[in-house]
């Protein structure tokens, strides 16, 4: 019982010294971000029934940067955010479809993505406000890709637009009047990302869809 008031004692001190945030108000601020990214459904042109398959050098994990910034209209917000994430790796394995040899190819691929979200602040009495949220919008991918066989050649550089949507949520906490701290989940569809012609007899364009699960931690400002 003890428990349960020191935990009902912290909550009401907090709620008394969080300040208020003013309504209908335009914001802006940094983030930096720490992605899981998957890769799956992979696949290649000239289309064969050959297998591809593909993995990671660094499972997925990769870092990165960006702004966000919209107007508050209250409970409700429409968000514009901006991300660049640096480097990660997509490997691919395949099979020669003139020779029958499995060969392998690498890509170090950065992504940016730009998107308007929708958001929503959860109804209830708290230090910290969460909210939920939807968006959509593109992302560009840049490639530099080698095809590893005895030894390694360079495929060139690529890059391509795609399709993005997500999906957020997360927690504000208002560090003085106009400061938020702020914790945001998403779950991010990155679109696909395809390499070069390779130096192959039938010259392969290698695919996969791109997810990402991100954590972004950063801070607003509001004027």
């Amino acid at each position: 019982m003890r428990t349960h008031y020191g935990w009902l004692g912290l909550g009401l001190f907090l709620a008394a010294t969080s300040p208020a945030l003013a309504e209908n108000h335009f914001y802006l601020g940094p983030y930096a971000l720490i992605g899981f990214t998957n890769q799956n459904d992979y696949s290649r042109t000239p289309v064969t029934a050959l297998p591809v398959d593909g993995d990671t050098d660094t499972m997925g994990v990769n870092g990165g940067a960006g702004l966000w910034g919209g107007y508050d209209f209250g409970a409700w917000s429409l968000e514009l955010s901006g991300t660049y994430r640096a480097r990660h790796d997509a490997n691919f394995a395949f099979t020669d479809i003139t020779s029958g040899l499995g060969l392998a190819a690498k890509s170090n691929v950065q992504t940016a993505d730009l998107l308007v979200s929708t958001l929503y602040d959860l109804p209830v009495d708290w230090a910290v406000i969460p909210y939920i949220g939807a968006g959509a919008g593109v992302a560009l991918h840049h490639l530099e890709t080698e095809l590893l066989t005895a030894t390694t050649t360079d495929a060139g550089k690529n890059s391509d637009w795609q399709f993005a949507w997500q999906l957020q949520g997360g927690l504000k906490y208002p560090l003085s009047e106009g400061t938020l701290l702020r914790v945001d989940y998403r779950y991010i569809d990155l679109g696909k990302i395809t390499t070069n012609a390779l130096p192959t007899a039938t010259n392969d364009r290698l695919s996969t869809d791109l997810t990402s699960h991100d954590l972004r931690i950063g801070m607003s400002w509001e004027f």
